[in-house]
């Protein structure tokens, strides 16, 4: 089925549109811009997130919020027509310290009130009509906003297992549960996610992550000659979802390798890991700054533990690394049996090691144009027209 039909669409967002780190919501809403006009309506920073830019500790567009710069930012324009906005929303009252209850709802129910009046003011000012709204990972939101907003559809986009992530407090799971058996349609990232969230909505699709291949690609001749030392690297959040024990017996039993990791350090076990003389961390870079350094790496590595919420999880990392022809060695943390042919899988400190080796010793020209084909199928633009087709079919039964 070929996609021709064109939505308006109001992504409303979990994900912060600007950050040092790649989120799913905001690759995918660029290309589907490319055949649709977007509305991405920023993270929803409160009160307290403002008071905390103002003593220099966090940042956050304080101007924008207050209502001092423009809040709505246009992204895209092709033809003279609007393609992609950002919006960011006035400041919120925060609600995740609050236990459930009636001033729970309150809050809820007038930061949905102030979202709804900026949402609708700025899709008046860019002339949609009738959109899709995209509610990306912020359920609460998104059920104080239901028939809010002139809407065509409801659909929410869910890549985590919300009642497993720290930042969901209290409500995520309650909310996501009542949010989405009221929506239209639940897209999930995953086929583990399509399992769990399929008793709460029979209307439900698995859109994957992708890869920008045009971003993500070799330079030039591609060969299998390694670095001197071997490069094992990481990208992604040094947070609670390292397996930082498996991590550590593996480090510490191979001085010959150099293990290199890049992003935001949130779980502090990984300071251990820094004291190896083979270890090397580099604070997160600009998405665009990422593939040079994914370059240098001789072999990837997603070396996450199983839980809860990993399980449900399919990495960003995964494609970007096979998109430029490197090896990959990860952990049983989730099943991804469609990676299988291209990846090694792991799970002890000795097997991990052993991978390591076997990935360095036996890569060829042939694999790694195996691994380059893979990814190709597995683009954000496939994405983008995967979702595409949910929409016309969902619109089609409206």
């Amino acid at each position: 089925m070929n996609s021709v039909k064109e939505f308006d669409i109001v992504c409303v967002a979990q994900p912060s549109w600007n950050g040092p780190y790649a989120k799913s919501t905001v690759l995918l809403m660029k290309q589907i811009a490319l055949r649709n006009r977007v509305l991405y309506v920023d993270y929803a920073f409160t009160w307290k997130d403002l008071f905390l830019s103002i003593f220099g500790k966090l940042d956050v567009p304080v101007l924008k919020m207050l209502g001092l710069k423009d809040r709505l930012r246009i992204s895209i324009v092709k033809n003279n027509e609007i393609r992609l906005a950002v919006l960011t929303l006035p400041p919120m009252l925060p609600l995740n310290f609050l236990p459930p209850g009636l001033l729970y709802k309150a809050f809820n129910s007038f930061n949905s009130w102030l979202a709804g009046f900026s949402i609708r003011k700025a899709a008046r000012r860019i002339r949609f009509q009738k959109p899709v709204v995209i509610n990306a990972f912020a359920p609460s939101l998104g059920l104080g906003l239901l028939h809010k907003l002139n809407e065509k559809l409801t659909i929410y986009y869910c890549y985590d297992e919300i009642k497993e992530a720290a930042w969901s407090g209290k409500h995520g799971g309650k909310m996501e549960q009542e949010f989405v058996e009221k929506s239209n349609a639940i897209i999930v990232s995953s086929d583990s996610l399509c399992k769990e969230k399929s008793i709460l909505n029979k209307n439900i699709f698995v859109v994957k992550n992708g890869v920008d291949t045009n971003l993500f690609k070799t330079n030039g001749y591609v060969t299998a000659a390694k670095s001197k030392p071997v490069v094992i690297g990481f990208v992604g959040s040094l947070d609670n979802r390292i397996d930082y024990e498996l991590l550590t017996e593996v480090i510490q039993n191979s001085p010959e390798l150099h293990f290199r990791f890049i992003g935001r350090i949130v779980d502090l076990r990984f300071k251990e890991l820094e004291k190896f003389s083979n270890v090397e961390w580099i604070s997160p870079v600009s998405y665009n700054h990422l593939p040079a350094l994914i370059q240098d790496f001789d072999i990837g590595i997603i070396p996450f533990v199983r839980s809860a919420f990993t399980e449900k999880i399919y990495p960003l990392k995964i494609n970007e690394y096979l998109a430029m022809g490197k090896p990959v060695v990860m952990t049983s943390f989730a099943l991804l049996p469609e990676f299988d042919l291209v990846t090694m899988r792991a799970d002890s400190p000795d097997e991990f090691r052993r991978a390591l080796i076997s990935g360095i010793e036996t890569d060829s020209v042939a694999k790694i144009n195996q691994r380059i084909a893979f990814a190709q199928n597995n683009s954000w633009e496939e994405r983008s027209k995967e979702l595409n087709e949910i929409l016309e079919l969902m619109s089609s039964e409206k």
